[in-house]
């Protein structure tokens, strides 16, 4: 595909959004399978924010978000891609963020079950990521996060690994300068 030509799968999810009526759930779970990043992007962005995630209909389910994002976030922070719709690495990153932020400061089972799925995602991402990739998870996203408590005792089990202790330590050190 030359720079000047759109996937298929892009063009569908432009049109879809450009028509403005509602979106089948079935449609975007086959965009889904769509493996090019720029096609993964534009799904991401249409099931992450409006106009188009308010038109999926009937709206996906946590297993939908939880087999796709995770893996199109992961791709994102190894390869940095480049492109209109796809996210680079520190883009990514700030959507991390915001999925930890959206928790609600509450004792809701399936939230904390969420979110410690997604801690453990992001254990096995930096532990298996290049040096890029484990820079853009202590500076982008546990930095951001520790500037909350909350999610300082939330990690508070990355110091019984060494290795993830000084990713630990280099999070606080740059939320803490951010502070000042």
């Amino acid at each position: 595909m030359s720079p000047n030509e759109k996937n298929q799968t892009v063009l569908e999810i432009e049109a879809a959004i450009a028509a403005g009526g509602p979106i089948a759930a079935g449609q975007v779970r086959r965009w889904m399978k769509d493996r090019d990043m720029e096609a993964q992007g534009a799904v991401a962005n249409l099931i992450t924010y409006p106009p188009g995630s308010d038109k999926i209909d009937p709206p996906l389910d946590e297993d939908d978000f939880e087999r796709f994002l995770p893996n199109y976030y992961e791709l994102c922070l190894r390869l940095d891609p480049e492109g209109e719709w796809v996210d680079s690495r520190y883009g990514v990153a700030w959507h991390i963020v915001d999925w930890f932020l959206a928790v609600p400061r509450n004792d809701d089972v399936s939230e904390y079950q969420f979110v410690a799925f997604l801690r453990d995602w992001l254990v096995e991402v930096y532990q298996n990521g290049k040096e890029e990739t484990r820079t853009a998870i202590v500076e982008s996203v546990l930095a951001r996060l520790f500037e909350e408590e909350r999610w300082r005792v939330f990690f508070v089990g990355w110091q019984e690994d060494e290795e993830l202790a000084e990713a630990y330590r280099a999070a606080v050190a740059v939320a803490e300068e951010s502070r000042s």
